[in-house]
């Protein structure tokens, strides 16, 4: 959160520079650098180009995950026996640490064994050891429990079909601050222009 506030700092300090700025600075700008405030212009365009098809990409990408999330709640289900289960220590950039779970299954659809390890859609993590032993509870090893398989591809299935997360969480704010950089660049290119 430390760095987010510097950034929006600096973002902020960055735009009111760029207001500050007068024709004079800009002709003394030109003088002293190659680079020309139609260049500037083009760097913050690219930027919100970017920044734009980043955050279109990675709602496409929840979107189609929620959709498959709810088709998988009308699939059929089938028995399947728990392989493995596991608890994996994760640390994230924040030096906090995580944990999350892995299960394996074994299945048989029309004859033919599948394996799979899809708990639900989404990534789950946890703030500790326990909740996560919490949430395998259910799932001892050599359980027997019912998973739904996707009929158009048997090797496609989920214990639970729910939609945790689409885990864009971090990329999301990234895009934005990129298009926020690129229309303060912009703005600072065209005030250049003047």
């Amino acid at each position: 959160m430390a760095r987010f506030r510097k950034l929006q700092s600096w973002l902020g300090s960055a735009l009111a520079a760029a207001a500050l700025c007068q024709p004079a600075a800009a002709r003394s700008y030109h003088s002293r650098h190659s680079i020309t405030p139609l260049d500037i212009q083009m760097y913050g365009g690219g930027a919100i180009v970017v920044g734009g098809v980043g955050l279109v990409a990675l709602f496409a990408q929840a979107l189609s995950l929620r959709l498959y999330a709810a088709s998988a709640r009308s699939w059929p289900r089938h028995p399947a026996t728990i392989l493995t289960r596991e608890i994996i220590d994760q640390d994230d950039s924040s030096l906090r640490r995580r944990y999350g779970v892995k299960l394996t299954y074994a299945y048989q659809v029309n004859g033919v064994n599948h394996t799979g390890d899809r708990q639900r859609f989404g990534t789950r993590l946890f703030h500790s050891r326990g909740e996560a032993e919490d949430d395998v509870a259910a799932f001892p090893v050599g359980a027997v429990v019912d998973v739904a398989v996707d009929p158009a591809n048997p090797t496609s299935s989920v214990l639970d079909p729910v939609l945790i997360s689409s885990g864009s969480g971090v990329a999301i704010p990234v895009f934005l601050l990129l298009i926020l950089a690129g229309a303060a660049v912009l703005a600072f290119g065209t005030m250049l222009r003047k």
